[in-house]
């Protein structure tokens, strides 16, 4: 019952494993009893949102470019996580609430580099769930 009615909030979109490309600037992607890889491919990436709910997600942002010399990424796990792969160029700043979850970043940075790299800034909650930043 509580599926369905989510189904019907949401505009009946499909929630289970799915693969998507997409070139948008901005991420607006929720992701609820399942899971969903997703890559963005875009010269100007500028931020948004990803929710993982009972679900998980892979978010691949190796083929972009930030829109600034900084970007926001809220992000949001329960009961869930995922992995977020970024280009090495780009420094990730984490911030958020881990709740009986947590977060992590293995994202580096060359350090002659460090000054001038793009940064993304993730603001994020895991509650009894979490994801990793990684740029290997």
């Amino acid at each position: 019952l509580v599926l369905a009615g989510l189904v019907f909030l949401l505009g009946g979109r499909p929630f289970f494993m799915r693969s998507e490309r997409s070139q948008g600037r901005r991420l607006h992607q929720l992701v609820v009893f399942g899971g969903q890889e997703l890559t963005l491919q875009t010269e100007a990436f500028d931020g948004g949102w990803m929710a993982g709910v009972f679900g998980g997600f892979e978010l691949d942002l190796t083929e972009c470019q930030l829109a600034g010399p900084e970007v926001r990424l809220e992000l949001l796990a329960f009961c869930g996580g995922g992995e977020i792969h970024v280009p090495k160029g780009w420094r990730v700043e984490l911030s958020g609430l881990p709740l009986f979850g947590g977060f992590g970043s293995k994202a580096k940075v060359d350090p002659e580099l460090r000054a001038t790299a793009p940064v993304l800034r993730i603001n994020a909650v895991a509650l009894f769930g979490g994801f990793e930043v990684n740029n290997g």
